[in-house]
């Protein structure tokens, strides 16, 4: 993991109104998020530090081919395609339970794998 950004909003913030993620965070996205909990820990000791995965994006640079390029894509896409690292080939059901998603995560899930699969130019 090259570089990792994180915006800190305040609780009196406009947050979008959403339902949490519940996903299993890919090792390589959740050892960027505990140092950057330990280090804003430092900095600010009486404030609580809420993760909001759901409208959170990432960026991408794949290493499977020589052409240089950025797939920029939300949270779930991001670990969906992290799982890919692990092995070449999931089914439906093996993939949400890999990522530890619930019935109530199914929506955000499965419109982001049709992303993926049916990409926009």
């Amino acid at each position: 993991m090259d570089e990792f950004k994180c915006e800190v909003l305040s609780k009196t913030g406009n947050w979008q109104n959403s339902a949490p993620l519940v996903i299993k965070i890919p090792v390589c996205l959740k050892a960027c998020q505990d140092k950057f909990f330990e280090w804003y820990k430092t900095i600010q000791k009486n404030r609580k530090v809420e993760w909001q995965l759901g409208i959170g994006s990432c960026q991408i640079k794949p290493t499977f081919t020589s052409k240089s390029m950025t797939i920029v894509c939300n949270f779930t896409q991001a670990c969906i395609i992290d799982a890919y690292n692990l092995q070449d080939s999931y089914t439906f059901g093996e993939l949400k339970l890999y990522l530890g998603i619930n019935m109530e995560g199914s929506k955000s899930f499965t419109e982001g794998l049709m992303q993926l699969c049916n990409p926009k130019n």
